[in-house]
């Protein structure tokens, strides 16, 4: 009965985060959970066949188990419950973990520096800043080089509260995905389909906009000779470097380059008041497609083609190449060293790197769980088997009996609740994840923490045994018989 609880909730779990279907999804949950709960006393019994394998000792305490199933099943049962919940949160933290990482588009390569000026300084006032802020890079951090980076904005330049300029590169009508279109309507099955075409392919993803101007009303367009994206250290940057130097507009987008190599840009500044948007007329400009990683990467413009698109460059900030990466006292002196001046940013190495908190907390309550139950049928089947022990001790049996039968007992309770657990988790931690993938989004990314699976398969049982072994005295109980 609880295999096929189980295995219905597993089925409903699946069809139900499918049809998009949180709710049915819940229940298939419980369902899978219930279902081997369900299963720990048969589990025992099963086991209770394994006991003609063993040595005396381990004879009895096997029997023993399985002959008093009200009292070994709950204890299995706990172990179940426990270790299921931590496998589950395991390979879903783990799997939510490597899509973050598939989707950060890193800003630079691991150590760049970047300083963003704060707004509302004048052309005078940052050009005063540029000397004293790269010095104090230099002495703070390993820079190498330090460049200026500047951005673009309208030609006559809108204060800091009427909005915000957007560059775009626009595809031509063939190379538009369909889905973008307002006309027609499609299917899931369509839909899905599409989403396999390259033109539908999304570019979404998390980052840090390095340089910009809080207020909006700059665009986050970098304007570059070639000299800033080299040093943002890509793999991609010496391609785009030689394109800017050429006077090519480089953008991400593979679909905007034209068959006769141009891309066609056009210009739009969005009001902060609500005012309906200003669109000029597009331009058409040499294009290079190069996709650097980047979320400030889409469009990035060389000075040649300001006075075509009637926008102006303005410095913004800097960026500076480093032997290595910065520590986190020298990325604190260069924010001291920079003060009021701008933000410091370094890129990471490891952006989601470090040891996960919650999975520790998780495991270790799911241990005292599981030493909790262990020990509550341990300490019942230690007080019922006296008898027996007092048998052995009649007949010659080492001290240490007493020890072997509870250490057995320990880890047949402890062996099977993780095992079964270990793998109900795993069941509920890819359901949980299928049931998180928003709309059409596939593939899935699941994956499972096999070092942190095989410690608490291992583990978990293993220190079960060894309470059991030293939370009881090695002497076996002797009987005082009556004189006849």
């Amino acid at each position: 009965l609880g295999i096929v609880v189980a295995v219905l909730g597993a089925a409903t779990a699946l069809a139900s985060t499918a049809a998009g279907r949180p709710t049915g999804a819940v229940v298939g949950v419980v369902a899978i959970v219930l279902g081997v709960v369900t299963t720990s006393g048969s589990l025992v019994t099963l086991a209770g066949r394994l006991a003609p394998r063993l040595g005396a000792v381990g004879r009895i305490a096997v029997r023993d188990a399985a002959r008093h199933r009200p009292r070994t099943g709950p204890a299995v049962a706990a172990v179940v419950a426990a270790v299921a919940g931590l496998g589950a949160a395991g390979v879903y933290q783990e799997s939510q973990a490597e899509r973050l990482l598939r989707e950060y588009r890193p800003s630079a390569a691991p150590g760049t520096v970047a300083v963003n000026f704060l707004a509302g300084r004048s052309s005078d006032d940052v050009a005063a800043l540029l000397g004293p802020t790269q010095d104090a890079l230099r002495g703070a951090v390993p820079a190498d080089q330090v460049h200026p980076v500047a951005l673009v904005v309208p030609a006559e330049r809108p204060g800091a509260a009427t909005g915000w300029t957007s560059v775009t590169a626009e595809r031509p009508a063939a190379q538009r995905c369909p889905l973008w279109t307002e006309e027609g309507t499609f299917t899931d099955a369509e839909v899905k389909a599409l989403r396999g075409d390259p033109r539908c392919a999304s570019s979404a993803g998390s980052g840090t906009i390095l340089w910009s101007d809080p207020t909006g009303a700059t665009s986050d367009v970098l304007v570059d000779d070639g000299r800033v994206v080299r040093a943002l250290g890509y793999a991609e940057s010496p391609a785009a470097a030689r394109a800017l130097a050429e006077g090519r507009v480089v953008v991400k987008d593979r679909f905007a380059i034209r068959p006769d190599g141009t891309v066609r840009l056009e210009v739009a500044t969005h009001p902060f008041d609500g005012g309906g948007e200003r669109r000029g007329a597009p331009v058409d400009l040499p294009g290079a497609h190069v996709a650097l990683p980047g979320m400030q990467y889409e469009v990035v413009l060389p000075p040649t083609a300001l006075a075509d698109l009637d926008l102006e460059a303005v410095t913004v900030g800097l960026v500076a190449t480093t032997t290595r990466t910065p520590t986190a006292a020298e990325v604190a002196a260069a924010a001291a060293a920079v003060g009021d001046a701008g933000t410091v940013f370094v890129e990471p190495l490891e952006p989601f790197g470090g040891a996960n908190l919650t999975q520790l907390v998780l495991a270790a309550a799911a241990a005292v769980v599981a030493l909790g139950a262990t020990g509550i049928a341990v300490g019942l089947a230690a007080v019922e088997s006296r008898p027996d022990l007092a048998t052995l001790a009649a007949v010659g049996a080492e001290p240490r009996t007493r020890r072997r039968f509870s250490a057995t007992q320990a880890g047949l309770v402890a062996g099977l609740g993780t095992v079964v657990g270990t793998v109900a988790g795993v069941a509920l931690g890819v359901v949980l994840v299928l049931a998180r993938l928003p709309g059409y989004e596939s593939p899935p990314v699941v994956v499972l923490p096999w070092a942190t699976l095989g410690l608490q398969v291992l583990g978990i049982p293993l220190l079960a045994v060894a309470v059991g072994w030293v939370a009881v005295r090695a002497n076996l109980p002797l009987t005082r018989r009556a004189a006849l």
